[in-house]
């Protein structure tokens, strides 16, 4: 378990008040774009962008919570001048990080989720707490979960966007409930963005000395598809924006990942077809919080009845309940519980209103310390 300092409540307060926010979020894309020179990529006719070399992945011991979240089913657009610049990165011979800038574009601001950004984005030249998926098991089958990682903050979009989508393929999540279905071996030798529009694609190269063009046979139909929508909803979450995705094998063009068609830009699953259900945004696993602590997730519950446990060695020692914002619909909730110090297990879940007869209770747990 790891002991991290849990949220600050002047940290989280002023993004609780975004938390059912999801019609017009405010602009939050600028604060990426003001740290980024643009510039733009010539192409050829056999590889049609630069790739964005990667930086040293920091580790995830430390990890920054969000509070607010997604509840709309529909991309965000965005709009961009024609001809929008793009972003990449490349490495010198010595293995650091360098850019190259020629003309400087003005960023287009353009609507975005609040629910990938962090409470605070630390200087340049540091860390960034990076929105991060993963996949897990639910009653209605493999679905996508998010934390938040420590990574090395790139001062480049495409650097970002890569560091954190190396933590998808190759990373550890804090969560031991989730994993990632990526073969090993699996890296992201390069991420470009080609422009900031809503129609322009993120390019993402991936490499696997075992070849990633099909299926493993270990691996069903269902996880395939989701560990390309992981990939997708990563690199969205990172930009914050809705941007479609094109894959790479190797530096070249595919028309398959995994066993899934990807000739065309692969878009984001709707959430409710490939996120899970129950959520617990904050705190993260292995958090340390105060005595009294704030919960905050979101989630899909029946008549919008969210229920809640605190156990202790596997014993029920507080339980609880509070209502979602909406019912029946993926929706934030909040509720604060009060507990004496020790470790713990929070479990949030939609009760089983059945009789036995559904596929079982949607559920996300934490294993946090109460100081």
């Amino acid at each position: 378990m790891t002991d991290a300092p849990g949220p600050r409540d002047d940290d989280l307060r002023p993004l609780l008040e975004d938390a059912v926010s999801d019609v017009d979020p405010p602009p939050a894309l600028h604060h990426i774009q003001s740290r980024t020179r643009s510039k733009v990529v010539p192409m050829n006719s056999k590889r049609p962008w630069i790739f964005a070399a990667l930086g040293a992945v920091a580790a995830t011991a430390a990890t920054l919570v969000a509070v607010t979240v997604i509840t709309d089913d529909d991309p965000v657009t965005t709009s961009g001048p024609a001809g929008s610049p793009s972003a990449s990165a490349s490495a010198s011979p010595s293995g650091s990080a360098t850019t190259e800038e020629t003309e400087e574009a003005e960023p287009t601001p353009a609507p975005t989720d609040p629910s990938d950004e962090p409470p605070t984005e630390p200087p340049s030249g540091e860390t960034l707490a990076a929105p991060v998926y993963y996949v897990g098991e639910t009653p209605a089958g493999t679905r996508l979960f998010r934390e938040f990682h420590r990574v090395e903050d790139g001062s480049v979009t495409a650097r970002d966007v890569s560091n954190a989508l190396t933590e998808a393929v190759a990373g550890t999540p804090l969560d031991p409930d989730y994993r990632s279905d990526w073969p090993e071996g699996t890296s992201v030798p390069g991420v470009s963005i080609t422009g900031q529009a809503a129609g322009d694609p993120v390019w993402i190269d991936l490499s696997n000395d075992a070849g990633l063009r099909d299926r493993p046979a270990d691996m069903s139909s269902e996880e395939a598809e989701m560990a390309v929508q992981q990939l997708v909803h990563t690199a969205q979450a990172v930009l914050q924006q809705r941007q479609p995705v094109q894959f790479m094998i190797d530096g070249e063009m595919t028309d398959s990942v995994l066993g899934v068609p990807v000739s065309e830009p692969v878009t984001a699953g709707a959430p409710m077809d490939v996120q899970a259900t129950v959520w617990v945004i904050n705190p993260q696993e292995g958090d340390t919080v105060d005595r009294t602590f704030v919960v905050d997730g979101r989630g899909i519950f029946f008549e919008a009845n969210v229920s809640w446990q605190l156990l202790q060695d596997g014993a029920v020692v507080d339980e609880g309940f509070t209502t979602a914002q909406d019912g029946m619909s993926l929706s934030p909730y909040s509720f604060e519980v009060t507990a004496e110090p020790g470790d713990y297990t929070l479990r949030v879940y939609d009760a089983d209103m059945s009789g036995g007869e559904g596929n079982g209770e949607a559920e996300d747990t934490k294993q946090i310390t109460v100081k």
